[in-house]
């Protein structure tokens, strides 16, 4: 079954600084910190907690954490016409929409997977069409074809690697870059080449 277009806002790239690299050992920069509410979700408020821990155990620039005050807003309804969307800037604000019917009804997905999901997008994700369920942020087919057999709520290696690369941009702009963040910067880059595309594309489906 296909799904809802997502709902997402326009992204300015951010140029990498690709000099001279710095040692793997070089002293690591603060995270930073994305607040977050879901208080208005109901039964989904310990989904949105999972969803957080989850991407706070895989990530070393960025942590989400629970505020009165949030950058990033979720709220449920019984049915959306855009399904269950992420909608802002991707990078930590604006607000997530679960659409319960969606979720728990016709598509029967796993809560935490969408929570994690739709949490990805406001880190900076796009969706990744056509790939291996395995991946946290997959999208168009198989995930919208039998989500019921696409329950992973983990980001893949790639996934963590390529928002602690986002996140250390808007750390300290102008820093050297770290061997292992040039190597991931370059395979990003050449997986764009490959599929001649660009990583925004604002008219695609939900997991």
């Amino acid at each position: 079954m296909r799904v809802p277009r997502l709902v997402l806002s326009a992204f300015a790239a951010v140029p990498l600084v690709m000099g001279a690299v710095a040692p793997a050992t070089a002293a690591p920069i603060p995270a930073a910190t994305i607040t977050y509410d879901g208080s208005a979700t109901g039964n989904y408020n310990s989904a949105n907690d999972q969803g957080a821990q989850i991407w706070n155990g895989a990530l070393r620039n960025v942590k989400f954490q629970k505020s009165s005050s949030p950058m990033l807003r979720m709220r449920t309804v019984q049915s959306h016409p855009s399904g269950s969307h992420y909608s802002g800037d991707m990078r930590g604000n604006g607000n997530i929409v679960y659409d319960i019917n969606q979720i728990d009804v016709q598509l029967k997905m796993n809560p935490v997977r969408v929570t994690a999901h739709e949490m990805g997008h406001a880190l900076g994700l796009y969706d990744r069409y056509n790939t291996p369920c395995r991946n946290l942020m997959s999208g168009g087919a198989p995930s919208d074809v039998e989500p019921s057999k696409c329950t992973s709520s983990q980001p893949s290696a790639q996934e963590a690697a390529e928002v602690d690369k986002i996140w250390a941009s808007y750390l300290a702009p102008g820093r050297q870059l770290t061997q292992t963040e040039v190597q991931a910067a370059m395979a990003d880059i050449a997986q764009k080449q490959a599929a001649k595309g660009t990583p925004c594309d604002t008219g695609g489906k939900y997991l």
